[in-house]
């Protein structure tokens, strides 16, 4: 059982980006705590069907670590709205780490929402 199995409706938690230092595709130096992350499931990825990449304007910053991806796409499938931010960026110049907060609110898109949930086409 995931410990957020139980979790109700609405809440919050704070996830470090998997995959920064080898997939971004910007610099840590141009992400900021605020920048919105939209979350983009790809079906079609051949390492793990389930991934989640994380897009800052439109360019990938990373991908949600795998321990998410169940809770995730089952809050999908079931009309929830996820939407995230950049937290906080810190870490090392050879290991940046960068979280995001992320938001799982009631189905729909919320007005003036900050992301939300595609799939890769």
């Amino acid at each position: 059982m995931h410990p957020f199995d139980d979790a109700p409706n609405q809440f919050e938690f704070l996830l470090e980006v998997a995959g920064f230092r080898h997939n971004s595709q910007i610099p840590v130096e141009q992400v900021s705590d605020g920048d919105s992350v939209r979350y983009i499931a790809e079906p079609d990825n051949e390492w793990d069907p389930k991934a989640i990449r994380l897009e800052v304007g439109g360019n990938t910053l990373g991908y949600v670590p795998r321990g998410y991806l169940s809770l995730l796409h089952r809050r999908w499938e079931n009309g929830a709205r996820v939407e995230g931010e950049v937290f906080r960026v810190n870490g090392t110049a050879r290991r940046p780490l960068v979280y995001v907060l992320t938001r799982i609110g009631n189905g729909g898109r919320a007005s003036g929402s900050n992301s939300h949930y595609a799939v890769a086409s």
